[in-house]
């Protein structure tokens, strides 16, 4: 085909010797990928082997670029490196002139370089890596490979503008609107898109062109045509071949080459002496993370019901270890899923009675997941919801619903707050975006969307699970100490370190409760331990007006302090938090949150060292808000028994009553004779039969579970949901989609009470 071209083009011709050498030689430098070492077989193929080449010679080399930086550090090592390049140069000038295409590493190494610095210059928020980075140009521009002025301009222009793309300047700057056009661009699912396949695309256009380019000039008078005619003929024809073709290589070869990849490495990491580690159950020895998520019908974690599961196990470095779980939970017939939450999973109940199990089995499965030892639950605002929802679901079906998190060297993790720390205390080499009110937007589709990270569909829990690991491993390569120190300081032990009261050593403490408007930060003092939760510090926001804490006594503190914000009208806040250290609070030395970052946040550093001075030196504060606390109103039961799991704990003599509950089959539940001290055993013993196991029922039984399923389901309640039903069907009228879901809901209810 080449030859055909060459004879209407005879400029085009190439020799035959670049694309015909069948050579055992060619074929061995290939295979080994020297061929970008040796100039007379670097560029000998119809594909540009000379890039795949100097890629694997980049990979060789990497390790060893990296240990240097480790220990000189960039601004040592990188105009080192350069260095090193433009003498090799000068001292072997015939060997570098050899080459007819740049293959060998040394030619294109400072450019290569000049990315790292890049990358280091955004991270570090320090432009004096980025002007290091515009040496690279220069320096090949001495070595003659940029043998213009002009694509040494172009080539300075480029770098500095990656550097200009991938800087996060200040919220409101003039360089933030400018940038803010090219990154939404770059950033939309089309362009990552693009950029998944572009590889594919440069590596097999060659093999496409050149065929189809023959091809027309043999068969068809497309020699004679104008050249603007010929651009747009070929186009049409290679244009939907090539990425056809490189769609599916990207999907069919290369990811799955890449998961491949992950989990062979990560078992690779896992051998135990000279066999390999290749399950879950045989890497109980190792820490390991569970990724999770629930997708949910509704928002309540007692009263609302799983729809889906989802988890991933990884190791340290987060690999994955074993095969993801995706699972469905059967809604109960005692249970309307809330059109809201359906509406933004878009999982239907009939979706989840099709695919799903009884929420018994679908208990056990979850409880056999999270209790391999030395496992710590990871989640995306687990600790404040999915957490919840795990502990309920437990509760409801017979497991302890707060062993999995602590029993067998097991913990849990929040990454939102992780997030959130990252933000405040370490924000270089993230991007961070804002929302509608041009304040920090710390939800995952967000984050996911403003870094480049694959996250297809949102609030579907195995989607969400991936983004959730691709976050742990941004902070953990962006900011690894600070990664490390949240992890270790994830447990209620290691917590109570940092807290001295006696002192009110100061703290910084990173929370949603404290808005987003000052990055959810706040510098903090402890002033005494809940007078009836251990497990809880009553802090005072330093930042805050303390005067109320002077001026007021306890009665009239608790009275403000449930108030809410928008009914307190000229009344000062009380400054006053509870810091749960059970429930992974992100707490740290007060330097930690440096002054230039407390005058991003808006927080008043001198203001926190004047209140604590007056806190320290009214002691009596202390015991107004120990009062405060011990004479809250009493908590108030639910009639429900599904709402009661933190009524109180179960007996060690009721909880071995479960364990038997959980080890009879279900149909010789009903006559398992056991007595339970706890009331709520009773009750809930009869919801698990009667929801997961209604044939174990009594005909008595099944009378009392059909009135309790007409007052759940009673004439009003059904009206209120049609209403529901029908406002939502206004809202989305023309969303085909939503108003899908909207009639699998109506019928659903109809099903229900039919």
């Amino acid at each position: 085909m080449r030859d055909i071209i060459a004879s209407a083009w005879p400029t085009t011709a190439t020799a035959s010797s670049r694309y015909a050498d069948h050579s055992a030689l060619n074929i061995f430098s290939h295979l080994t990928f020297i061929f970008g070492l040796l100039p007379a077989y670097s560029f000998r193929t119809v594909l540009p082997d000379w890039s795949i080449g100097l890629e694997m010679q980049f990979y060789l080399l990497f390790p060893f670029i990296m240990l240097l930086v480790m220990r000189y550090g960039f601004a040592v090592s990188a105009p080192l490196l350069m260095v090193v390049c433009l003498a090799a140069r000068w001292l072997f000038p015939d060997y570098f002139d050899a080459f007819p295409m740049p293959a060998m590493i040394l030619i294109k190494l400072p450019l290569f370089i000049a990315g790292m610095l890049i990358s280091h210059a955004v991270m570090q928020r320090n432009l004096r890596y980025c002007a290091l980075a515009l040496l690279a140009p220069v320096i090949a521009w001495q070595m003659h490979i940029a043998e213009t002025h002009l694509r040494l301009m172009a080539e300075c222009i480029m770098l500095a503008g990656m550097t200009l793309l991938l800087w996060q300047p200040e919220k409101d700057s003039r360089l933030r609107r400018i940038t803010a056009a090219p990154r939404r661009l770059l950033t939309c699912r089309f362009s990552l898109f693009l950029g998944d396949v572009s590889y594919s695309v440069y590596l097999l256009h060659l093999m496409i062109v050149i065929p189809t380019i023959g091809l027309l000039v043999r068969y068809t008078n497309f020699a004679h045509q104008p050249s603007l005619i010929r651009f747009l003929m070929v186009t049409c024809l290679v244009l939907p071949v090539v990425w056809l073709i490189a769609v599916a290589l990207y999907h069919k070869v290369e990811k799955r080459g890449i998961a491949l990849g992950k989990q062979l490495s990560g078992r690779a990491e896992m051998k135990s002496g000279s066999s390999m580690v290749t399950s879950v159950s045989d890497s109980a020895s190792l820490a390991t993370f569970l990724f999770h998520d629930y997708e949910t019908f509704g928002k309540s974690p007692s009263l609302d019901r799983p729809a889906q599961f989802a988890a991933i196990r990884t190791d340290g470095e987060f690999n994955v270890i074993g095969d993801p779980e995706v699972f469905y939970c059967k809604p109960a017939d005692d249970y309307l899923p809330q059109p809201e939450a359906v509406m933004i999973t878009g999982i239907t109940p009939q979706q989840a009675l099709a695919r799903g199990e009884n929420e018994a089995a679908f208990a056990k499965r979850i409880h056999d997941i999270f209790t391999v030892p030395k496992t710590c639950v990871v989640g995306y605002n687990n600790v404040r919801f999915d957490d919840e929802v795990t502990r309920n679901i437990f509760y409801r079906n017979f497991y302890d619903p707060y062993a999995w998190s602590w029993q067998n060297d097991n913990s849990r993790w929040d990454l939102l707050d992780v997030m959130r720390a990252c933000y405040a205390l370490r924000p270089e080499g993230i991007v961070w975006p804002e929302n509608e009110d041009g304040l920090p937007s710390f939800r995952l589709e967000h984050l996911t969307k403003a870094n480049g990270i694959e996250h297809a569909n949102a609030h579907d829990a195995m989607s969400d699970v991936y983004a959730t690991i691709a976050m742990a491993q941004l902070v953990k390569t962006r900011q690894p100490r600070l990664f490390d120190y949240l992890y270790s300081h994830r447990s209620k032990q290691k917590l109570q370190t940092l807290i001295d009261i006696p002192q009110m050593k100061p703290l910084v403490h990173v929370s949603g409760m404290f808005g987003a408007q000052r990055g959810n930060t706040s510098w903090i003092a402890p002033l005494a331990w809940h007078p009836d939760n251990r497990n809880a510090v009553i802090m005072v926001d330093l930042a805050g007006d303390i005067s109320p804490l002077l001026e007021l006594d306890a009665s009239t503190l608790r009275e403000r302090l449930y108030t809410p914000k928008a009914e307190l009208g000229n009344s000062a806040a009380v400054p006053i938090k509870l810091v749960h250290l059970n429930k992974c609070p992100v707490l740290a030395v007060a330097n930690t949150l440096r002054p230039e970052d407390a005058e991003r946040l808006g927080i008043n550093r001198q203001q926190c060292l004047d209140n604590l001075k007056v806190l320290r030196e009214h002691p009596e504060v202390r015991e107004k808000v120990v009062a405060l606390f011990a004479e809250a109103e009493p908590f108030v039961p639910s009639d429900n028994v599904d709402a009661q799991l933190y009524n109180g704990f179960f007996s060690d003599a009721d909880r071995a009553a479960m364990r038997i509950v959980l080890q009879t089959d279900p149909q010789n539940l009903p006559a398992l004779d056991i007595t339970f001290a706890d009331k709520r055993i009773e009750k809930l013993l009869f919801n698990y039969r009667a929801r997961n196991w209604p044939g174990t029922l009594s005909e008595e039984e099944q009378n009392s579970w059909l009135q309790y399923r007409r007052d759940v389901l009673s004439q009003e309640a059904l009206q209120a949901y049609a209403l529901e039903l029908e406002a939502l069907y206004n809202q989305y009228e023309g969303d085909k989609e939503k108003m899908a879901l909207l009639k699998a809901l109506f019928e659903y209810a109809q099903y229900l009470v039919g």
